[in-house]
């Protein structure tokens, strides 16, 4: 008999299995098990996988209910409370022994912990409704697998069949995994009823047990990212660890995905990740007007892309230069005051320059208006829009200017009661400056859907 140990005996090793059989080796120690991801309370059982025909077994399970068991297989064994939990098993026979120890083996759950994270939606691609391209993305941000199995969604209807999902990885769900597949070669479960609503709606995930592990109520307004709603953009979470509920933490995906049929982009990033795009960002002062002497808080938001570095200059103002997202500023001399932003990422840089921003009265008095006092309607609008208003003024300019600064329409002189026609613009985003005659001037955001 030939055996991979021997015995020296009078000087030469002599290889024999006397007693033994012809089938015994060293053992070689492997297991498995019936599942790695649960909840508090429930069981799992395993299965010896040892190679060399062991005839003993010896298992712990720290943590686990029993803690130790002799038998070959050993079956519901049970763990009550929240945590990762390692196993061990040694085996042996007369040969020798093996032993294996799988350290944070078996993860424990705690009702409502799972982190698992929404990270794109695309809520409305500019297909007609039902829209057919609705999708949602979610990210395990875990640093273990977790089973789906169980786990659900509301706001579209899902309930997960039995599927592992690796620590980082990516997952699509869709109104239709057909269709993104055949048109964008991008994998995805459909979900079982229910549409993304255009105008912003609640989604949840619930782990099996029932609890709440996310939600994000996304809008398709401020703060949330502008120019997604229809133009088949999706809004991303670039950052995946970021607070999802935070709207300025989502940016519109530029990235071009692919083209369905009629030869229209479709701009999202199911599946495999955010990658950064040209940031785009609109400014925004808590007081415009604002008095002399007072605080202005200015801010940059992302409608685009995902600024890393912001640089604002600011004309009369302390400080007159800031690196930070939403700096503080005070004006001290009445009048116009020019605003520049100089906003930059990995992709490049995007700058915003108002000649004529902020306007700065000597004293708070009649002639300082708060921010809520005008506003357009519709908002979006398609064809044209009117400046509603609660005071009585003259306008006496009106201009519609693109987000990079450009005029895009004027209209000098223009009529208190009538509608700004928009013929000629192109849907996305946009800027109304309004010039009244007492000097005050006011920003406004416009959106054109089509």
């Amino acid at each position: 008999a030939s055996r991979s140990t021997g015995k020296m005996v009078n000087g030469r090793m002599v290889y024999a299995t006397p007693t033994m059989g012809c089938n015994m080796d060293i053992p070689s120690a492997s297991f498995t098990s019936t599942g790695t991801f649960i909840f508090p309370g429930e069981k799992v059982s395993f299965t010896d996988l040892s190679t060399g025909n062991p005839t003993s077994w010896k298992w712990t399970f720290p943590g686990g209910i029993p803690s130790q068991s002799a038998s070959q297989n050993p079956e519901g064994i049970k763990y009550t409370q929240p945590g990762v939990y390692k196993v061990c098993l040694k085996v042996s026979n007369v040969l020798g022994a093996d032993s294996v120890c799988q350290d944070n083996y078996v993860y424990v759950a705690a009702p409502g912990k799972t982190k698992l994270a929404i990270t794109e939606i695309m809520y409305k691609s500019g297909l007609p409704d039902p829209d057919s391209l609705e999708f949602i993305e979610i990210r395990n941000n875990e640093n273990h697998s977790v089973n789906l199995k169980g786990f659900s969604t509301r706001g579209i209807e899902m309930t997960f069949p039995d599927y592992w999902m690796e620590p980082g990885e990516y997952l699509v769900l869709a109104r239709s995994s057909h269709l993104m597949a055949k048109w964008f070669g991008v994998q995805a479960m459909s979900w079982m009823a229910g549409n993304l609503n255009n105008a912003g709606e609640l989604l949840m995930l619930k782990d099996k047990l029932g609890y709440t592990i996310d939600s994000v109520s996304y809008l398709s307004d401020w703060p949330w990212p502008l120019g997604a709603s229809g133009t088949a953009h999706s809004i991303q979470l670039c950052d995946p660890l970021a607070n999802n509920a935070v709207g300025v933490n989502w940016s519109r995906t530029d990235q071009l995905l692919g083209y369905f049929p009629g030869g229209d982009g479709l701009y999202a990033t199911p599946g495999f990740g955010c990658e950064p795009g040209w940031p785009v960002v609109f400014i925004r002062a808590d007081k415009n007007p604002a008095p002399a002497y007072t605080v202005v808080n200015f801010t940059a938001e992302d409608l685009g892309g995902t600024t890393h570095t912001w640089d604002w200059y600011f004309e009369g103002g302390t400080p007159s230069y800031s690196d930070i997202r939403n700096p503080k500023v005070i004006f001290a001399d009445t009048g116009w005051h020019a605003v520049k932003l100089v906003a930059s990422n990995a992709v490049g840089s995007f700058t915003l320059n108002f000649p004529q921003f902020i306007y700065i009265t000597k004293s708070l008095g009649t002639d300082d208006l708060p921010a809520t006092f005008i506003s357009l309607v519709p908002n979006p609008a398609r064809e044209s829009f009117r400046i509603q208003s609660s005071i009585q003024a003259k306008y006496t300019l009106v201009e519609i200017i693109s987000p990079g600064g450009g005029i895009i329409k004027k209209f000098s002189n223009p009529d208190r009661s009538g509608y700004y026609s928009l013929d000629g613009i192109g849907p996305g985003l946009y800027f109304v400056r309004i010039v009244m005659d007492n000097g005050t001037q006011v920003v406004l955001k416009l959106v054109i859907s089509r």
